[in-house]
């Protein structure tokens, strides 16, 4: 694994073995994450070699403290950018479709019980 990023707008994480090996940088990158404005804090877990920085995402984007992390020597070869999953479009999909078909089915049933009501 070379570098994995996650991203939810106010919550990153990046996931390398370099941070899993040199906690020392990898401690040193969590400092100098921290100075930068609408940084929030950050979270490493060495054993994992796990980071997450917690932002603001008014203040600025992912890619922008992505773009300062590869700057750095330690995490080089970590993308620029926050590419969306293809999985992650079809679960919100499958999901409206869901909560659509049990409110349809809601409805249904209310409208049957005072149309039964009634009579």
């Amino acid at each position: 694994m070379t570098c994995y990023v996650h991203n939810i707008p106010g919550r990153l994480r990046i996931r390398a073995n370099k941070l899993k090996y040199s906690p020392e940088g990898a401690w040193q990158l969590c400092q100098e994450l921290q100075q930068y404005q609408g940084i929030d804090n950050t979270e490493y877990n060495p054993k994992a070699g796990s980071l997450v920085i917690f932002y603001n995402p008014n203040a600025l984007s992912a890619e922008d403290i992505l773009y300062q992390i590869h700057k750095t020597d330690l995490l080089r070869n970590c993308p620029t950018s926050v590419t969306r999953h293809p999985a992650n479009h079809l679960g919100t999909i499958l999901g409206n479709a869901l909560f659509g078909t049990l409110l349809k089915k809601s409805i249904e049933t209310s409208v049957l019980s005072i149309a039964k009501a009634i009579r």
